[in-house]
């Protein structure tokens, strides 16, 4: 969950729909076999030289395509650099398309985030920072494994390898200091 958490616009109940729908990363080789399985990539149709590609597949879990596509519109909305890469698609596609292919996107970022057990390439350190203190605060994580929310923070972010990339966050109108003991 702590890898999946760092995803701008996945949160703990997109993230453990996503995981349970999953299971185990390792089942797929290529993250193409992991798209094809969650239904959001494109059908083809070839023969000979000739190919094809259609709408989406809509074939596999739809709980995890629902998933996706509310993960990437809250991506689109907070992630500068996915609203980006929606802008450019959004005026050649459409917004729909556009938020389906975003939803791939970070369905292949997923993939590789699992897989490799690896920080994400646009990770932004302070947002994940401020999104691991609220997975600690909102659902009472940090308590019910009696930690402090600071030290539940702290080891995610030890864990991600970017603890030193924090020196401080702000929530709720405070300050925060992770590379400080308490």
């Amino acid at each position: 969950m702590t890898f999946l958490m760092q995803i701008p616009g996945i949160g703990l109940y997109t993230g453990m729909t996503i995981l349970a729908a999953i299971g185990d990363i390792h089942r797929f080789p290529h993250a193409s076999r992991l798209v094809g399985y969650a239904g959001p990539g494109a059908r083809v149709w070839a023969s000979g030289d000739v190919v094809h590609t259609g709408k989406i597949s809509k074939q596999g879990r739809a709980e995890l395509r629902s998933a996706l596509i509310a993960s990437a519109w809250v991506a689109v909305r907070y992630s500068d650099h996915w609203s980006k890469l929606f802008a450019t698609l959004s005026q050649r596609i459409g917004k729909q398309k556009a938020i389906t292919a975003i939803a791939r996107k970070i369905l292949v970022v997923i993939w590789h985030v699992l897989t490799k057990r690896e920080l994400d390439r646009s990770a932004q350190p302070i947002a994940i920072a401020r999104s691991f203190m609220t997975w600690s605060s909102a659902h009472h994580l940090a308590h019910d494994l009696g930690q402090k929310r600071l030290c539940f923070v702290r080891q995610r972010l030890q864990m991600l390898g970017i603890l030193d990339q924090v020196p401080s966050f702000r929530t709720n109108g405070r300050d925060h200091f992770p590379l400080a003991e308490p």
